[in-house]
């Protein structure tokens, strides 16, 4: 299919760009090929997302809460997948993508600058905020999140509170996903077996490619 000779070239457009606009040479392309190709086939897929959840308006838009944005080329490549993925469904949406961060001024400020630009560069729909990720999360509807995408603070006790407030907050089959399932640093990948040991129930697939590792909302 056309989409497959597409995607790689597509994906290196845009980290051209990125840097580019002075975010940093990403150190694990791979992982971020995958992230983009994710959203890819969820763009493409949208009438079957919509069937398969309680949100049963197909019109609406699809709603992604990412927790820690960096520089923001990850906020960037879930919503562009996004898109790029739409244009060969005949079900037309959005990505509206909220990404939340609690990093320093620096890093923040680079990051807001990105995003604004790839809004207009790319068309696309990302809401930068700084503060509190979980007292955001905190204040979202259970049911109300297509895709939660947390890579913030990587302690033992942070994964688990990430997991405990997104998980409600997602719809079903939708997915969580994280970064840095790191065998070196074991916080991660403790605490997501542990929480998965305890509420099994609320998730049906798991998978991991590298470091990122997903879940299926049941």
């Amino acid at each position: 299919m056309i989409y497959l000779d597409e995607m790689p070239e597509r994906f290196d457009k845009i980290l051209h760009w990125y840097c580019g606009q002075g975010g940093t040479t990403p150190t694990a392309p791979a992982e971020l090929f995958q992230l983009y190709h994710w959203f890819f086939a969820i763009g493409m897929s949208m009438q079957h997302v919509y069937y398969h959840s309680k949100a049963k308006d197909r019109s609406r838009d699809y709603s992604v809460v990412e927790l820690g944005t960096g520089l923001g080329v990850s906020s960037i490549l879930m919503a562009k997948g996004f898109k790029d993925g739409n244009e060969y469904c005949p079900q037309k949406n959005k990505c509206l993508l909220l990404t939340v961060d609690n990093g320093n001024e620096s890093s923040t400020q680079k990051a807001a600058q990105i995003i604004k630009l790839a809004n207009r560069q790319f068309g696309l729909s990302i809401k930068f905020q700084i503060g509190n990720d979980m007292e955001r999360l905190k204040s979202l509807p259970d049911w109300s999140v297509d895709a939660l995408f947390t890579d913030a603070n990587h302690g033992y006790a942070d994964v688990i509170n990430a997991l405990d407030l997104g998980v409600p907050k997602v719809v079903m089959r939708g997915r969580i996903m994280g970064h840095d399932y790191d065998p070196v640093e074991l916080s991660v990948p403790l605490a997501i077996e542990d929480w998965k040991a305890k509420n099994g129930q609320l998730v049906g697939g798991w998978g991991l490619i590298n470091s990122l590792w997903w879940m299926i909302k049941r």
